[in-house]
């Protein structure tokens, strides 16, 4: 039960925290590719910060930091292919 909580619950709390922070709300898919782009750096600390507390012991997470990381790498190979075509996409309408 606790697995689920540090991989599934905490994560998406963090991304509606950064959403409901968010001044302007995104309107535009590609403001939202800018919103996870600006979530991946706090993800990452929390992947961090489990694997910390994984190893001094404080709490058995189940290998949630672990997972969270795998899941982190083509999350974030896909948000910043995202940006590049945003990117490439309005120059190019410009």
């Amino acid at each position: 039960m606790m697995f689920y909580i540090y991989t599934i619950l905490i994560p998406a709390l963090i991304l509606v925290l950064n959403y409901c922070i968010t001044v302007p709300k995104p309107q535009k898919p590609s403001e939202y590719v800018n919103l996870l782009l600006k979530t991946l750096p706090h993800l990452l600390g929390y992947v961090f910060f489990l694997y910390y507390i994984e190893r001094e012991q404080n709490v058995h997470t189940g290998g949630a930091d672990l997972g969270l990381f795998i899941f982190l790498i083509p999350i974030t190979a896909i948000v910043l292919l995202l940006k590049l075509f945003y990117w490439i996409k309005n120059r190019n309408e410009k």
